[in-house]
């Protein structure tokens, strides 16, 4: 077996197991079974047809060139801003689009930071 082929009965494993979680999370919340189909039927849209164009841009790193190791690291959401701001600026990043990728991390809560940072920068 190729190192891809692993890879890929790994990632399939992943998504299964985590399709199983789902399901039973949806259980647990009470979907009708319309609601299950939906969602379903959804999935498997994406599957044979790929995501979007709005979800594609959503998806999209917006400097896939600046990586920032988060991992192992200090977790309070400042620290998190301040390393994904410095890697922007070591980067050649103007600060006018620092400063906008600052506004959208501290508009939420600590997940739309982590958020942020992902959509901004390639994250580790």
């Amino acid at each position: 077996m190729t190192d891809y082929e692993r890879d890929l009965d790994q990632a399939r494993g992943a998504f299964n197991d985590a399709s199983a979680e789902a399901l039973a999370n949806a259980v647990q919340e009470g979907l009708t079974k319309e609601e299950l189909q939906a969602d379903f039927d959804a999935v498997l849209s994406l599957q044979e047809f790929g995501p979007s164009e709005e979800v594609r841009k959503l998806l999209e790193v917006r400097h896939p060139e600046v990586s920032v190791q988060l991992t192992g690291t200090d977790g309070n959401a400042f620290s998190v801003i301040g390393r994904v701001s410095n890697a922007l600026r070591r980067a050649g990043v103007r600060n006018g689009e620092i400063d906008e990728f600052t506004t959208e991390a501290t508009s939420g809560d600590y997940s739309n930071v982590l958020a942020t940072c992902m959509r901004w920068v390639n994250v580790s």
